[in-house]
């Protein structure tokens, strides 16, 4: 309602209650009606003074109460895109937005114990990139991490949603293949060779990179995260070894 409201509607009961006290004061000629009646216009009038203020009141901690909420909705939004940032920032390559490191070895780690209880096998990829330190050189960061995201959209069309493909740092990538043989490795590997292998365009830049590939089968190669990746690492050196553009499965006996 308002101050003015509120001063407005005591005005007007003024203008309509004097005249009519006045007037049966006049018609009457009873004193004592007359204060009565001005006792009640008053009484009336501050009754609904003071309920104006009462309303005045209610609104203005409801219009707060309201504020309020709203601001903490705001805080409670912010706190949760800062959360997801941060977890961003923790567990996915700030690049590429693939799984980092820390969030490869807990999946890893979790597929390995779901293997084992479900007597299934495991594959993981160890990725290199064949050149890309003289492509990063010859073209410029910017055009290298172009080259890094696509590589990574590339790699992620060729395994399925179960999968996991990571970015493990530099120009290598990490594909954790859950329940798969080393056949089924085998023709993700060369599905991702060849994807990898098509040609490029940045600026106005043409040009082709190659990846190897090396292979470590769980639990025949490792039953833990760490002796899977390094056998995987150790298996894509003896690929570059091969020539490159191409992969092999870990081997004891290749490797040594």
């Amino acid at each position: 309602m308002g101050y003015r409201g509120r001063l407005s509607i005591t005005i007007i009961s003024l203008m309509v209650g004097i005249p009519y006290c006045v007037y049966n004061y006049i018609t009457l000629q009873s004193s004592t009606r007359t204060l009565i009646d001005m006792m009640v216009l008053i009484t009336v009038t501050a009754i609904v003074y003071w309920l104006g203020m009462q309303y005045d009141r209610a609104t203005f901690y409801h219009k707060e109460l309201k504020l309020k909420q709203q601001q903490l909705l705001n805080s409670y939004q912010q706190l949760m895109a800062s959360q997801q940032k941060l977890r961003e920032l923790a567990y996915y390559d700030e690049l590429t937005s693939l799984p980092n490191r820390v969030l490869l070895y807990n999946y890893l780690k979790k597929s390995l114990i779901d293997i084992k209880q479900n007597k299934q096998m495991l594959a993981v990829l160890f990725i290199d990139l064949d050149g890309f330190k003289e492509v990063n050189d010859r073209t410029g960061h910017n055009v290298g991490d172009m080259l890094l995201k696509e590589i990574g959209k590339r790699i992620q069309s060729c395994v399925r949603n179960v999968d996991l493909v990571s970015r493990l740092g530099g120009d290598e990538f990490i594909v954790v293949l859950s329940n798969c043989d080393r056949e089924a490795a085998s023709d993700v590997a060369n599905r991702i060779i060849r994807e990898v292998s098509y040609p490029y365009h940045f600026n106005h830049v043409n040009f082709q990179i190659t990846a190897s590939i090396g292979a470590s089968i769980a639990p025949d190669d490792g039953d833990n995260e760490e002796d899977l990746i390094q056998n995987a690492d150790k298996a894509m050196y003896f690929a570059k070894s091969k020539g490159k553009n191409t992969f092999a499965f870990y081997d004891k006996k290749l490797v040594q």
